[in-house]
């Protein structure tokens, strides 16, 4: 089960089945625009899922890509995961880049992909081989993603407004909480090491529930001219 901001549980097959029934509603939508007459097992897709995910999460996928519609056989659909496909794409510029140059003028050297996902931050070293093949010579993960840059913000909005009042508006003002966390991801993309201070937007219906709440130890007053 999935739980949304605002506590509700939603099943999980529900809503990748649903999320593959609209990607199958706008492929038919492409086609028509585009005229392009491709019937659905004349298609052939390509997946990609974090590294973390387990075999059996890829045999439910699978399963929900043949509920939902979207494909008609199961050789339809190749699932990669993010690293590969990263390194697949990397390989695609060595070519283009190889066109005009001599054959295999870069077999033998090596390159690092750095993937900075939500929950680990991996490093693998690739080297180069004959007609643009690639061999991962070594990895390396970390626990530290995007997420954990998050948890350290909600514990600071824990700590300047109270637990308990941040959980409270998370319950009830759902859709303004997600909008202050989305503030807070567009600011991550702004930052830099030489800059003094960090902003982030926080939601005027956050302002005016603080107002309202009113939490012990912070004055209304404040409220009006707090910023991160």
């Amino acid at each position: 089960m999935i739980k949304a901001e605002n506590g509700k549980e939603y099943h999980s097959q529900d809503l990748f089945i649903e999320t593959f029934k609209f990607i199958d509603k706008e492929r038919k939508t492409f086609c028509r625009k585009h005229k392009i007459k491709a019937k659905k097992n004349d298609i052939q897709w390509i997946l990609v899922v974090p590294s973390v995910w387990k075999k059996i999460s890829l045999t439910k996928i699978k399963h929900w890509l043949n509920v939902s519609g979207l494909i008609g056989m199961s050789y339809q659909v190749e699932i990669i995961s993010e690293s590969m496909a990263a390194s697949l794409a990397m390989q695609k510029e060595i070519k283009n880049t190889q066109r005009n140059e001599e054959e295999n003028k870069y077999e033998g050297e090596k390159y690092i992909l750095i993937d900075a996902g939500g929950r680990f931050t991996k490093i693998s070293c690739h080297r180069i081989g004959a007609n643009n093949t690639s061999s991962m010579i070594y990895s390396a993960r970390k626990t530290y993603g995007g997420y954990s840059i998050d948890n350290k913000y909600i514990k600071l909005l824990h700590k300047t407004f109270g637990k308990e009042t941040m959980d409270e508006f998370k319950k009830n003002k759902a859709k303004s909480y997600e909008e202050m966390m989305n503030n807070f991801m567009k600011s991550k993309h702004t930052f830099a090491f030489f800059l003094e201070s960090f902003m982030c937007v926080l939601p005027k219906e956050f302002i005016n529930f603080l107002l309202n709440t009113a939490p012990d130890g912070v004055k209304k007053n404040r409220l009006r001219t707090i910023y991160f």
